[in-house]
């Protein structure tokens, strides 16, 4: 009996227990049906956005560098000292104009060397065309002596006559070397204290040891001794043709008293007839080598000048300084940086664009420039020029692609005046645009196996899912070029909200 009752009591608890359970299940069912009906029941909020005409651009933005055009860093052409700079920034200069003169001291110190030289190859050959002038007198005067003796006129006693004459012909050719010794002395002396004159200034900065300043010195007080030692020898000579001339008078006064002797130098005369012929014609071959060698060395001292002058820095074009890098008194080397040179007529910016942006960019599309800042002020430009070559980025020696870049020009339609060379600058390239199309945000676009639809709302505030056909795609809008009309009315749904076909909706946010 007991374990018949037991049993009966455990039946009855199984019974209670899944009647409890499908109670539950009941109510529980009944709750979520209850609240799935209210949700369907409500509107869902949405944004709302309204298909409308505008102007759509596909663009590209980078920032770039302002140049002027033909802008160029003007190098030294060789090395030496910044002796005059003749421009300062800002300076308008023609083509040609001269900018910086350099000094290199060695090739100046040789062109005087080969000036002095040249001075002294001119004394030489004003030397041998006196040579050659007084062989032809003395040439003169011995076929005259001669035909007088053979003709049997008694000139013999005439021959100490033209001896002396020839005497004081030799007498002032050296008196003219002497004199020349004295320019040649006096130019020496004029090198040596503007040598002197330098070498104080260069004492005064420090740049050389006083014993070198000493030298000079010296070397100008030798100088100025050489020189009175000239002066005197020219005083000499001068006494000495004094005396010739007065000797002169004297044969002349003697010559009726030789007159006899005249006969037995007629041998005599011929001999000297020969020597005169032999001495001119030496004179004349030194005076065609001296001419050869003053003509080589001036070939020389051009050659020196030539060197000299490409130390001038010119303007090669017509154009604005914009920096000058170095100052007076300044030592530079070849190729090194002087000044920098524009043309501010024009203004360029170069860019650098990654190779994907580059693939879309060509000549001619019009571009937008800005400067980097609150309320920058635009303007328009176009593509002048696109490189077919990228470079790879400073330092980058992987060889990866994503880190080329592709150099490319824009040019201002007009100069500004106030972009500044060097500044950086905002360029957006137009490399599509559209005109007057239907225009929708892109955030209401919804994209689904290949297929890009809307969520469009009809009068009773319901969606619905309506297909379109995309067309230019910007940075935040899309072309829509089929399936919608203007003044369509879209849905956005919340990024946690599913929209479902039918499902009622409210507007939130509306545009004006």
């Amino acid at each position: 009996m007991q374990q018949l009752a037991k049993e009966k009591y455990k039946s009855g608890v199984k019974w209670l227990t899944w009647s409890a359970v499908l109670a539950v299940v009941s109510v529980g069912g009944w709750l979520v049906y209850t609240t799935r009906f209210q949700e369907s029941s409500q509107p869902v909020e949405v944004r709302l956005l309204t298909v409308k005409r505008d102007t759509l651009e596909e663009v590209i933005n980078e920032s770039g560098t302002v140049e002027l055009a033909e802008q160029q860093t003007l190098k030294a052409p060789a090395d030496g000292t910044v002796e005059k700079i003749l421009v300062e920034v800002g300076d308008f200069v023609t083509s040609g104009k001269r900018l910086i003169v350099l000094r290199d001291p060695e090739a100046q110190t040789k062109l005087a060397d080969h000036q002095l030289e040249i001075q002294r190859q001119e004394v030489t050959l004003a030397n041998a065309k006196s040579q050659v002038t007084a062989a032809q007198e003395k040439l003169k005067v011995a076929q005259a002596e001669l035909e007088k003796l053979k003709n049997g006129d008694s000139g013999g006693d005439r021959t100490r006559l033209p001896a002396q004459r020839l005497a004081i012909a030799k007498q002032e050719l050296n008196l003219t070397n002497l004199r020349a010794q004295v320019t040649e002395a006096q130019e020496k002396l004029r090198v040596a204290q503007n040598k002197l004159e330098a070498d104080q200034k260069l004492f005064a900065k420090g740049f050389i040891a006083e014993n070198e300043l000493q030298n000079q010195k010296d070397a100008v007080r030798a100088a100025q001794a050489e020189l009175r030692g000239a002066q005197l020898e020219v005083s000499t000579a001068l006494l000495d043709l004094k005396n010739d001339n007065l000797e002169l008078e004297r044969i002349e006064s003697e010559l009726q008293q030789e007159i006899a002797d005249a006969e037995s130098e007629l041998a005599q005369a011929e001999v000297s007839l020969q020597d005169a012929v032999a001495q001119l014609q030496n004179a004349q071959t030194q005076v065609r080598q001296e001419a050869i060698a003053l003509q080589k060395l001036q070939l020389e001292r051009q050659t020196i000048e030539q060197e000299l002058q490409e130390n001038v820095v010119i303007a090669p074009v017509a154009g604005q300084i914009l920096d000058i890098v170095v100052k007076k008194g300044a030592v530079v080397q070849q190729s090194e940086a002087l000044l920098v040179q524009g043309n501010p007529t024009e203004e360029i910016i170069k860019l650098q664009l990654s190779t994907l942006d580059a693939s879309k960019v060509e000549s001619q599309q019009v571009a937008r420039i800005s400067v980097i800042g609150p309320n920058p002020e635009s303007y328009t430009g176009r593509v002048e020029e696109i490189s077919l070559l990228a470079n790879l980025s400073s330092g980058d020696n992987s060889g990866d692609s994503s880190q080329a870049r592709v150099p490319a020009i824009v040019r201002l339609d007009n100069p500004t005046g106030s972009l500044i060379p060097g500044s950086q600058v905002s360029v957006e390239i137009i490399i599509e645009q559209q005109k007057n199309v239907l225009v929708l945000d892109a955030e209401a676009i919804h994209q689904k196996d290949d297929e890009a639809f809307v969520w469009l709302i009809d009068e009773q505030g319901r969606v619905s899912k309506q297909s379109v056909t995309l067309g230019l795609e910007a940075l935040t809008a899309i072309q829509v070029k089929s399936g919608l009309s203007e003044g369509s009315r879209v849905a956005v749904p919340a990024p946690d909200t599913t929209l479902q076909p039918g499902m009622k909706v409210k507007t939130v946010d509306s545009e004006q």
